[in-house]
């Protein structure tokens, strides 16, 4: 199976049920063929989208039954959020003490 067919299929796919993005918290329907929302979606490093794409099979979502391949990447996928949503998190508690001690060495002037 191409992966332009598999493109077209997701492009076309309808809201048939409820289905959220994957993206831990984000909660945004999305059609159940779609992995999650577009801004989600390309958060993801484009490897992870094309192991993605590599694996997914058109009508899983239908039938419910993804391949092993499919949830291994998924399970991937997860995995790198969870170090992402992390290093953003300490990187932004960084950048904020960064900013406190620029306020009081400025006030120590």
């Amino acid at each position: 199976m191409t992966l332009a067919r598999k493109v077209r299929h997701v492009r076309a796919a309808k809201q048939t049920r409820s289905h959220e993005c994957h993206w831990p918290g984000c909660g945004k329907l999305v059609p159940p063929a779609k992995w999650g929302c577009s801004k989600h979606w390309f958060t993801l490093p484009a490897i992870l989208r094309a192991k993605l794409w590599r694996a997914y099979v058109i009508g899983q979502e239908e039938t419910q039954t993804p391949t092993r391949e499919y949830i291994k990447i998924a399970r991937e996928i997860q995995d790198w959020i969870a170090e992402y949503v992390k290093s953003n998190a300490q990187s932004a508690h960084s950048n904020s003490n960064e900013g406190a001690r620029r306020v009081e060495q400025a006030d120590d002037t």
